[in-house]
């Protein structure tokens, strides 16, 4: 059958379209499109270079149940961190692991750099944004070291989520 998709179970028994794995994705690239509000001029952006995860597959129930709203993962290829939009940086993680943003249309976007990694104490992280900064898309706001989340047996997976 010709244009069909395939529909498969992730690790945690819910239906997915395998269509949306493993698409690579590049930072800039639009994401969560279904959030995007083209009057209001807002998109959500690729933070990262990698392999996009649906939010279904996330290995986060906190994430992958849309808990903290609409999500996705990009399993990255660098530890280079972008700027979904455009807004303020509403709150940085002490460890430097997640950043909060808060768009001109009064979303709240936060970006999450791998799973369980606040217990890394900040080893791996650095932030180049505080809170208060105004960035733009596209903006470097981290930079992450893949290596030492991977050596500590971590998943090095970048989740962003966006309230509606």
């Amino acid at each position: 059958m010709s244009g069909s998709r395939k529909v498969i179970k992730n690790k945690m028994g819910k239906k997915t379209n395998s269509a949306q794995t493993n698409r690579t994705v590049r930072h800039g690239e639009p994401i969560l499109t279904e959030l995007a509000d083209a009057k209001a001029g807002f998109a959500i952006l690729s933070p990262a270079d990698g392999k996009l995860i649906p939010m279904e597959e996330v290995p986060d129930p906190v994430f992958s149940s849309g808990t903290l709203g609409k999500c996705l993962g990009i399993l990255p290829d660098n530890g280079i961190i972008y700027a979904p939009c455009d807004g303020i940086v509403s709150g940085v993680a002490q460890t430097g692991h997640a950043l909060g943003i808060e768009t001109v249309n009064g979303r709240a976007v936060l970006v999450h750099a791998g799973l369980d990694t606040v217990t890394l104490g900040g080893k791996g992280f650095t932030v180049v944004v505080r809170e208060g900064s105004t960035v733009s898309a596209g903006d470097v706001v981290m930079k992450v070291d893949l290596d030492k989340i991977t050596e500590a047996g971590l998943s090095p997976i970048v989740i962003i989520t966006c309230s509606e």
